[in-house]
């Protein structure tokens, strides 16, 4: 796994997060991906265990994240993993309006 602070190496995923209300100790995750070539090895769910273990011993109560909306694969994963709609939207990405969904899901 490649994180901000380290940790196991996995094939090729990433994370980054941080902070989103330090009353409430919730994280956003910013940036989660496994290269399609290694979808259904359960990088991925090892990958979120890992970081939900994490923001857990940190004292996190809950973790957020945007996915498209038109990201199927994307979406039927975090449904898998108990995340639920907070909110949809558009925003601008790469100078084109998207629309994107967050999701946030108790730890």
């Amino acid at each position: 796994m490649q994180s901000e602070n380290g940790s196991r190496d996995l094939p090729h995923p990433a994370v980054r997060h941080s902070p989103v209300d330090r009353r409430e100790r919730a994280t956003l995750v910013r940036v989660a991906c496994v290269l399609p070539e290694h979808w259904g090895e359960g990088v991925g769910t090892d990958l979120l265990n890992r970081l939900f273990d994490s923001l857990r011993a940190a004292g996190h109560q809950s973790v957020w994240l945007a996915v498209i909306a038109d990201n199927d694969v994307g979406r039927s994963f975090y449904d898998k993993h108990g995340f639920d709609v907070h909110e949809e939207r558009t925003v601008e990405l790469a100078g084109q309006e998207v629309n994107d969904i967050v999701l946030v899901r108790d730890l």
